[in-house]
Parts: C-alpha cells; structure tokens; sequence
C-alpha cells in the first residue's frame, strides 16, 4: 500500500501490513492515518465489527432436552451440615471500561444537504444493526466536511448531517436516543492533513464507546 508520502518506513511496515490484512474482503475500505478504516460503500455489519476489532455475539443458542427415561435416578439427600465458615461477601461488579473505537463511512448526502434520502439509509442500517447486536455500547457520531466554503458554514452543516444521522437511527431503527450524541467538526479534523480541501475529507465518523 503505498501512501501520499511516499512507502513506509520499516518500523512501521508491520503495522500497516495487520491493518491492511484487516482490510482484506471490505468493500470500498481505505485506511486513512491514526489507523482509521473509512467505508466507500455501504460496509456489512460484520465489516464495521472487523474495522473495530470487535466480536459479534452468537445469533443461536443450542438447547438441549433430556428425554424422561434417560435421565438419571435421583439420589438421596443427605442432611445439610453445620457452615464451616461465614459465605464470602459477592464480588464487586468490575468498574465499566469506556473504550472508544471509530470507524468512518462517507454517507453521500446531496450537496449544501442535510436531509436523509432512501438511498443513504444503506450507509446507516448497518451501524443501526451493530447497535442492536451490542445494546450496551453507546455512540457519537461525528459530521465532517472539507476545508471548500466558509468555516462558519462548513460547521452549521456537519452539524446538521450528524443530528440527521443520529434521528434516522432513533426513527428507523429504534434505537434509543440516550445511547447517541451528534457533534458537527465541519473541517477541523480533515483525514487528510496536507490536503484539507480535498472532497475525500467529506465524512461521518461514528465513535462507538463502551466495547
């Protein structure tokens, strides 16, 4: 994989081999800098899960039935004993770890829009489905835009698509809205540094916290 700067140096050579192994089958995906996986293409939940590097529960569960006349005879009970000592006192539940994973996907939106039309629920549903899988994890979703335009403007409008996004998830999909947040970055964090008005830094980058 070559870079805009040219081929990598050897120290980081094996990184950029694991992340583009990861990479591998994902339709549409760039690796951008910070290690940030960015989806052309609507992605499959299981390519969002594989850009996170988070597992997906079981869909199934296997349950299995013993039939009467199989199963065991019981045994005698014998009578319960004296307690050697005082039960310990249960565990403390462990405090919970606030891990933040990102991934981006460029959401096609019209241009000077905010408005989510039909065909951009494809770029959401998955995002949509990770959450349902995972109800314990929370979301920011984060609206970017290239350098092109007024800065004032370009801040009102990635603000705008991120509380499109974040309702579509609420009204589409049910998912509830005390899990979400939207923050427009308008052009401060351009994915590529020495290039900010280039259209590529046009993105929603969804946060995923609590893993």
């Amino acid at each position: 994989m070559t870079t805009r700067h040219g081929r990598p140096g050897p120290a980081r050579l094996p990184i950029l081999l694991v992340a583009a192994a990861t990479l591998a089958g994902m339709p549409a995906a760039r690796l951008h800098a910070g290690q940030m996986v960015t989806f052309d293409q609507p992605p499959s939940v299981q390519d969002l899960a594989t850009a996170l590097g988070i597992r997906l529960p079981s869909r199934t569960r296997s349950i299995v039935l013993t039939p009467p006349e199989a199963a065991a005879p019981a045994r005698p009970t014998r009578p319960a004993q004296p307690a050697q000592a005082a039960a310990a006192p249960p565990a403390e539940p462990s405090p919970r770890q606030d891990i933040e994973r990102a991934v981006g996907i460029r959401i096609p939106f019209d241009l000077n829009s905010a408005a989510i039309q039909p065909r951009l629920l494809d770029f959401i549903r998955p995002v949509a489905d990770l959450l349902a899988q995972l109800p314990q994890m929370e979301l920011v979703i984060e609206g970017h835009t290239d350098s092109t335009g007024s800065r004032g403007y370009n801040m009102q409008l990635s603000q705008r698509r991120a509380i499109a996004v974040r309702d579509a998830l609420v009204a589409q999909y049910g998912i509830a809205a005390s899990r979400l947040s939207a923050v427009g970055k308008g052009p401060t964090r351009p994915l590529l540094q020495d290039d900010p008005a280039n259209g590529a830094n046009r993105r929603v980058e969804f946060r995923f916290r609590n893993i």
